[in-house]
């Protein structure tokens, strides 16, 4: 398949699982061609067969898109996808993809609203029932804090 049809395939499995809402600010609710080629070029899914527009891409890529998304949403940076589905089989992917869409147990209910108070003066307030993890409310912590 072309490069526009994995994107198209892509986005419709996404849709299927309800992974394209993600739009978080970290990454887009969507694949186009731009970010799958970034994705290829940070080693998150293979080389396809071919160069340039007669490249193929496969089903395994598309398993691996929509993989990386799944963990994507699940918090993990590029690089921790990357190292997560670096050389798996589709058969791999498709149970990491299933391992990583389910809530576990102790998973905190998330309001329809959550706040955090960031540094006086700095309130974080999501609407996309998302949980911001400690690490990220760090990051902006130092931002925040530098002069």
């Amino acid at each position: 398949m072309t490069l526009e049809q994995l994107t198209e395939r892509a986005n419709a499995r996404l849709a299927e699982l309800g992974l394209d809402q993600i739009g978080d600010g970290r990454i887009s609710a969507r694949f186009n061609t731009r970010n799958v080629r970034f994705l290829r070029q940070a080693g998150v899914i293979s080389k396809p067969d071919g160069h340039g527009p007669a490249a193929r891409w496969n089903e395994n890529h598309l398993q691996q898109l929509v993989t990386a998304r799944a963990l994507q949403a699940r918090g993990l940076s590029i690089t921790e996808v990357q190292e997560r589905i670096q050389g798996l089989d589709s058969a791999s992917l498709r149970t990491l993809e299933a391992e990583s869409l389910q809530i576990p147990d102790d998973a905190p209910d998330i309001p329809a609203c959550s706040s955090w108070q960031i540094a006086p003066g700095f309130i974080l307030v999501s609407t996309r029932r998302q949980i911001i993890p400690p690490a990220k409310l760090a990051q902006i912590q130092r931002i925040l804090h530098t002069p």
